[in-house]
């Protein structure tokens, strides 16, 4: 049971970090995810997350809160395909959940999207 918490240490809060996602990171985009990542080298923490909703897309915050809580509990729901990157590799992946699009998205097709976007993610070479 352990597997599915979401700590402290998973999460992505150190300012540089989130500076080399998005100046230097890939993209992938399953409408409405959109998955900004990059590998960094220097550490084998596994993976970091980023939860973002667009104070301009939502304006009201009770709505962008519901959509990050929506896209945290998909990460921690699969968290697991993440992690199998992460094995073996001496990197750490550094990931930013971005949702682009209107509050409306159900959570079964937010979830399908999301999976779809995690399949896409590349191994570090």
């Amino acid at each position: 049971m352990d597997d599915f918490r979401f700590p402290k240490s998973e999460r992505m809060t150190h300012k540089r970090d989130i500076e080399l996602v998005f100046a230097s990171g890939s993209t992938i985009k399953k409408t409405p995810v959109l998955l900004k990542y990059c590998w960094k080298t220097d550490a084998t923490e596994g993976v970091k997350v980023l939860i973002v909703a667009p104070k301009r897309q939502h304006r009201h915050a009770v709505t962008r809160n519901k959509l990050k809580r929506r896209m945290r509990e998909l990460f921690r729901l699969h968290k697991s395909s993440l992690k199998i990157l992460t094995t073996g590799a001496n990197k750490t992946l550094l990931l930013a959940v971005i949702y682009q699009g209107n509050a409306s998205v159900p959570f079964k097709q937010l979830e399908t999207q999301y999976r779809a976007a995690i399949m896409l993610l590349q191994a570090p070479k």
